[in-house]
């Protein structure tokens, strides 16, 4: 029987009937048009990377392009997809590297090699760890019992066996810049790792010189994202989990029988076990948005969660609105489209809860980098959004339009009216990010905002004056505008964040909350004098 992998299977197991009503889920443009290809049939497709499928016909695997025109032959034994430009194909038990063209561009040398990562790959050939470029060349040679991924601009190492063996790191140069001493580690992620005191039974974290920035004293240590980590205390029997900073403060306690992964600024967290298990959420300053209730929240895509609720599948939104949907299942948004089920079938909705692909396939995976692919019959078939583009080695998407209306309401800032250059987008208020920079500059909630081109991230750093760059506060919107989502990555004091933004006209538009909320300033509205104050001097509530 054909497989296609999927998300959220298990959740959506049992099938409903409702009779609700499909409310909006956001003000978002409902023109997103799709194209749907056939490609005739295969064992198995797999989720696209960098625009492109691998794809198992056979019982060999090979790849295909968005349009399904075969880039690599079906004859090859493993591959895993692209990654910055470049795919691994083992033959006849040796791993090569092919371009998004289907050339051979590093001959099949290696018993097996990872993806490419910062342009480099760990490699096993001749008995021994490689470190290699995208020319095949030799970085270095890595001695160790096992080289693992590269993560955070480091790779992890282990001397010896997994029994007796010892964990350090070495740089992307391949010097072991953190000594094998540990008999546990984790990656490195926003420049914090993991690892294990000499019992093993501790756990703390060290920067990347190896200095012990957080005492070991959890029972268990995960990576940090959006400047949390997951921490546990007790053992699987009965284990609590609370979040830290990188500081080590512990910001959400130890009280929740489990925490999900943050996307899009939300995770779930949960009380009690079984049939009494309780879903509630969180956002990443650790504050708690909805207390744990009846239901079930899955994890954020795109500004909104899959979640059960008195019987009833839906969207949750930051605000803990529930929004029930008139299907038998639903999934979550990718690219700006979820799947949903309806009579045992699949389709595609928009985040207005618009049906963009009716419910007739008998198989389909969620939309990723654009592209979702869907089974009916005996035919396969590619769905893509069109708009999306892809060039050279690297993905550069246009993702769909979403409508910009300008903020109509009157805004005070610290008592005095200012006029913005604001837009409505989804209900709610964005400002350009340099506009509300400029104005809080010389306050408590003063910040800086850098570009880092070569990063392509914008820096934001609390407490600092701004420095102006000429064009702040010199427009304000006018006419309904296209926006399309922010494409930088997004740091808050060095840590990552997930707000959400958009790009109008060359110029980043910030959610008002979201800023309101980094900086720890108020943030008020009020409905019948239609007008939004911005209070330096007071923090941030909701």
């Amino acid at each position: 029987m054909k497989r296609m992998r999927c998300l959220l299977t298990s959740l959506l197991a049992a099938a409903m009937s409702l009779t609700l009503s499909v409310p909006a889920l956001a003000a978002f443009d409902a023109s997103v048009e799709v194209e749907i290809i056939p490609i005739g049939q295969y064992d198995i497709l797999f989720d696209a990377q960098e625009g492109f499928l691998t794809a198992t016909k056979g019982g060999y695997r090979g790849c295909i392009d968005s349009n399904g025109k075969v880039i690599l032959p079906f004859e090859f034994e493993y591959t895993e997809g692209f990654q910055e430009g470049l795919i691994g194909m083992k033959k006849n038990e040796k791993t090569g590297f092919y371009n998004t063209s289907g050339q051979l561009v590093i001959p099949h040398n290696f018993d097996f090699a990872s993806n490419f990562t910062d342009g480099l790959s760990v490699a096993y050939a001749n008995n021994a760890y490689q470190l290699i470029n995208t020319t095949g060349g030799t970085v270095a040679t890595l001695n160790y019992g096992a080289v693992y991924g590269i993560s955070n601009g480091m790779i992890r190492v282990r001397t010896g066996d997994m029994i007796t063996g010892k964990y350090g790191y070495v740089n992307l140069a391949g010097k072991l810049v953190v000594s094998t001493q540990y008999d546990f580690a984790e990656d490195f992620s926003e420049g914090l790792a993991a690892v294990a005191d000499p019992s093993g039974y501790k756990y703390g974290y060290i920067d990347k010189t190896g200095k012990l920035v957080i005492p070991y004293q959890f029972e268990g240590a995960y990576a940090f994202e959006s400047g949390l980590a997951k921490v546990r205390t007790g053992t699987s029997t009965n284990a609590l989990y609370g979040l830290i900073d990188q500081t080590g403060k512990l910001v959400v306690p130890m009280q929740y029988t489990s925490i999900g992964e943050f996307s899009d600024g939300y995770a779930y967290i949960t009380t009690g076990w079984g049939l009494e298990q309780k879903f509630g959420l969180i956002d990443t300053s650790g504050k708690v948005v909805i207390q744990p209730e009846d239901g079930v929240i899955r994890t954020f895509s795109e500004g909104l969660g899959v979640a059960r609720k008195n019987g009833a599948w839906g969207y949750i939104n930051g605000s803990g609105t529930f929004l029930p949907m008139d299907f038998d299942g639903v999934y979550s948004f990718h690219s700006g489209l979820a799947k949903f089920e309806e009579n045992d079938k699949y389709g595609y909705i928009d985040q207005n809860g618009t049906v963009i692909v009716p419910a007739e396939y008998t198989l389909a995976q969620d939309f990723s980098d654009g592209i979702a692919t869907a089974s009916k019959g005996d035919e396969d078939y590619i769905i893509k959004i069109k708009g999306w583009q892809w060039s050279g080695t690297s993905v550069s998407a246009t993702t769909p339009t979403v409508t910009a209306t300008p903020t109509a309401s009157t805004v005070l800032v610290n008592g005095k009216k200012v006029s913005f250059d604001a837009y409505n987008i989804g209900g709610n208020n964005y400002f350009k990010l340099r506009d509300l920079a400029y104005i809080v500059s010389g306050t408590n909630a003063q910040f800086e905002v850098a570009w880092d081109s070569e990063r392509n991230a914008i820096d934001l750093t609390s407490g600092k004056v701004y420095t102006a760059v000429g064009g702040e506060m010199s427009t304000k919107g006018s006419g309904t505008k296209k926006a399309t989502a922010t494409a930088s990555d997004i740091y808050l004091n060095g840590a990552a964040v997930d707000f959400t933004a958009y790009h109008i006209d060359g110029n980043n538009y910030f959610k008002l909350r979201d800023i309101g909320q980094a900086f720890d300033f108020g943030v008020t509205w009020d409905g019948t004098a239609n007008t939004i104050t911005i209070d330096t001097s007071t923090g941030y509530e909701e």
